[in-house]
């Protein structure tokens, strides 16, 4: 199973990561404008606020994943994410309701591209409904 992991907190990488310790080929895929969560989290006294890379729940919830950093903002990303997209099998993400649409990433638009893709978006207080955009 080869994963496109666009999570950027906890229960998407945990997802993700069983998914690649079971055996799935992963890339996640980060922009540091809006970096994974487990990233910002000072846990122990070695990490330092601000330091993305020292933050060792970060390191364990990205274990057996490839990851790229990019601006999904930017068309320029699409020349790197439109081939992942072909790729892939699913596509894992967890931002609040509305953000991959905005990004050209939604269901429709993947299965455009790939129309065997399967799509696992979770949020907080979901997808639809009156807390959606809580």
């Amino acid at each position: 199973m080869k994963v496109l992991d666009f999570a950027w907190a906890l229960v998407g990488s945990i997802t993700t990561k069983t998914l690649g310790d079971l055996g799935a080929e992963i890339v996640k895929i980060e922009t540091r404008t809006r970096p994974d969560l487990a990233r910002l989290d000072v846990q122990v006294s070695a990490s330092k606020p601000g330091n993305w890379d020292d933050k060792p729940w970060f390191a364990h919830l990205n274990t057996s994943k490839r990851s790229l950093s990019l601006n999904m903002k930017k068309p320029e990303a699409r020349e790197l994410i439109d081939p992942l997209i072909d790729w892939a099998d699913v596509v894992v993400e967890n931002f609040s309701p509305g953000t991959m649409a905005k990004l050209g990433l939604d269901y429709d638009s993947l299965a455009a591209r790939n129309p065997v893709i399967v799509m696992l978006s979770g949020s907080v207080f979901g997808q639809t409904g009156p807390m959606a955009q809580e």
